[in-house]
C-alpha cells in the first residue's frame, strides 16, 4: 500500500503513516504469512481477473465466475489495491474494469495452482 516511502517518491499520493520499507512493489516473500498462512495477498498489484465486466447477479454457479462472451475485447475487472492506493482498497470487494489492452504497474496477475487434499 502507498506509505511514508512511497509519499517521500511522490508526495502528492494518498499515503499511510507507516513504513514498509518499499517505494512502490514489494519483493515476493518480504512480509510474513497471514492468518490463513498465505503470503503476499494484499496490496502490490491491482489483480486481473477472469470475469468480464456485467451486472452484479450474473455469476455462474459455482465458481462465481460471470459469463464470457465471445466478444475478447470487452471490459474486464481488476479487484485489489495496489502500492499506489490506500489500505482501505486492500480487498477484493473494490473492483473496477478496464479493456484488456490496459496496461499500467500496479495492476497484474497472482498465478495460482490446483491444491488437492
Amino acid at each position: 500500500m502507498a506509505d511514508a516511502d512511497a509519499k517521500r517518491a511522490a508526495p502528492v499520493w494518498n499515503c499511510e503513516t507507516w513504513s514498509d520499507g518499499h517505494v512502490v512493489h514489494a519483493p515476493v516473500g518480504s512480509f510474513g504469512a497471514n492468518g490463513f498462512g498465505l503470503f503476499d495477498v494484499h496490496g502490490n498489484v491491482m489483480e486481473w481477473c477472469r470475469d468480464q465486466s456485467s451486472d452484479y447477479g450474473s455469476e455462474g454457479g459455482g465458481d462465481g465466475a460471470r459469463p464470457d462472451s465471445a466478444d475478447r475485447s470487452a471490459i474486464r475487472v481488476f479487484r485489489g489495491g495496489s502500492f499506489f492506493n490506500p489500505a482501505a482498497n486492500a480487498r477484493s470487494a473494490y473492483r473496477l474494469s478496464v479493456a484488456p489492452s490496459f496496461r499500467i504497474n500496479d495492476l497484474g496477475l497472482r498465478p495460482a495452482r490446483l491444491i488437492t487434499y
